[in-house]
């Protein structure tokens, strides 16, 4: 799933290509959004729709898995301090 600080994570992750890793981001989420919903469609058509909407409802679960196997690779990110004169 796309969105801002998964965008930010993955720009902190590659600085020096911005650009590009929005297009990764945006890329990866809707071949992954299209794969996914043609995968949820064979699984209503062979298990049905209780089922398969149960098996689905564990991919939070795995987005969180990948935050955590993630977020030690990400480096810290270097806020500048806004100086205080008025």
């Amino acid at each position: 799933m796309q969105n801002a600080p998964g965008v930010s994570m993955v720009q902190a992750m590659l600085p020096r290509n911005l650009g590009m890793a929005l297009g990764l981001m945006n890329g990866v989420s809707f071949g992954a959004g299209s794969a996914l919903v043609a995968g949820i469609g064979l699984a209503v058509a062979t298990f049905g729709a209780a089922a398969s909407l149960e098996g689905a409802s564990v991919a939070p679960l795995v987005a969180a898995l990948s935050y955590l196997i993630v977020r030690d690779r990400v480096p810290a990110l270097q806020i500048p301090q806004a100086s205080a004169t008025l």
